[in-house]
């Protein structure tokens, strides 16, 4: 972000310079100096921002940007000369355009035409919306990911609870049994204990 930020701020500097320094020759450029025709940064990249400026034109007239490929101009803008002949706009070169070399040309309504070498570099930058297309089935993937962990994780709790309240049963059936079993009288069964007591007194009552 810093560095995209950076390079627009030195572009504008560099039109700005431009600009600053064919003011001053538009007196002469009229006198028969021919028009030209300037893109700043000079070799973009498919899908960059960039501005371009025609100077020595004829004032105050339509002037159509395009580039121009095997198949037929590709449009780009509309811009209009200042009373000096001099205009400027900013544009995007089309990222459906391969890196390679084309022609940019500035056609004017009284049928002036400046054309000028234009190398495009890189490749092309990605469309709008295609980044959020590959990340949807990334998404996709790690929500189903992240629901088969749930579910698995579930799982083991599940088994583990039930293995471990089947233990804790099965040691205090053991436990029972073994108590049972104990010799002592304190450990022996409740119903035992009753049975006993009850025993004692129907001998005490002459039963």
């Amino acid at each position: 972000m810093v560095i995209r930020l950076l390079v627009r701020v030195i572009c504008s500097a560099l039109v700005a310079v431009a600009v600053v320094t064919a003011v001053p020759a538009a007196a002469e450029a009229h006198a028969g100096a021919p028009p030209t025709l300037i893109v700043v940064p000079g070799q973009p990249a498919p899908g960059d921002m960039v501005e371009i400026i025609a100077a020595d034109l004829s004032p105050s007239i339509r002037v159509d940007l395009s580039i121009e490929v095997a198949s037929g101009p590709v449009f780009l803008a509309t811009m209009t000369t200042d009373s000096l002949g001099h205009g400027q706009r900013r544009v995007t070169i089309p990222s459906s355009l391969a890196a390679g070399s084309y022609q940019l040309a500035a056609r004017a309504a009284d049928g002036a035409v400046i054309r000028r070498d234009l190398r495009l570099v890189g490749e092309p930058a990605a469309p709008a919306g295609e980044g959020a297309d590959r990340l949807g089935p990334r998404l996709a993937i790690l929500v189903a990911f992240g629901a088969g962990a749930a579910i698995l994780v579930l799982g083991l709790v599940i088994v583990w609870s039930l293995y471990h309240g089947t233990a804790a049963r099965l040691h205090h059936h053991r436990e029972g049994r073994r108590l049972d079993r104990s010799p002592d009288p304190l450990f022996a069964r409740p119903a035992r204990r009753r049975f006993r007591r009850s025993n004692a007194t129907d001998q005490r009552e002459g039963r």
